[in-house]
């Protein structure tokens, strides 16, 4: 009789995103001042504007002291504070994480690879037409897309379920639990 045993387990992952912010967090007043002036030369998308409290518009970064309780009380009624309050969704953390694990020569691609998922997470396009709407070679878009299923949930990018099912599987194995039964029911029968 073969049994099988799922369990759930909480485990914070270490993204390339959140190792960036800690090194940010690390550096001392002058150097982080050089990174932003860095940041802003390098990246055309970005500008260096005067920061406004989005309530009483005095000159800060962010939320002023006075208005600070008021924010947290507006946001525990859900109200919207003047467009302060963004959601991030799935493909904008998994553009952050890959933004952070790539060079910038690479971001293209990775935006269309990750606008190229379906509403499941599978990728249908194959590599070849990837490159050609990112203007770029096959290989190039292959280390994004392997860089993407490192970072992203298990089986993200997977043509179909079938090697999404895989994918998960391989997950498995990895911590040390097999299933050779359902392995062999997937590559057999799907």
């Amino acid at each position: 009789m073969t049994t099988m045993l799922m369990t759930t387990r909480t485990q914070t992952r270490l993204t390339p995103a959140l190792l960036h912010l800690t090194r940010l967090l690390t550096l001392p007043t002058l150097s982080l001042q050089q990174a932003i002036q860095q940041e802003l030369i390098e990246n055309p998308a970005l500008e260096d504007v005067e920061g406004r409290c989005p309530l009483c518009g005095s000159a800060v970064y962010g939320w002023c002291r006075q208005c600070l309780g008021t924010a947290d009380r507006m946001r525990s009624n859900d109200a919207d504070i003047g467009g302060a309050v963004a959601a991030t969704t799935v493909i904008d953390e998994l553009l952050a994480d890959l933004y952070a694990s790539l060079p910038t020569r690479e971001h293209g691609i990775a935006e269309v690879v990750v606008g190229s998922l379906d509403e499941h997470g599978f990728l249908r396009e194959s590599f070849a037409e990837l490159a050609c709407l990112s203007g770029t070679t096959e290989e190039r878009v292959a280390v994004v897309v392997q860089r993407l299923r490192d970072l992203g949930p298990v089986g993200i990018a997977a043509r179909d379920t079938r090697a999404w099912l895989l994918a998960q599987l391989a997950a498995l194995e990895n911590e040390g639990v097999t299933c050779p039964h359902a392995r062999h029911m997937i590559e057999e029968h799907l």
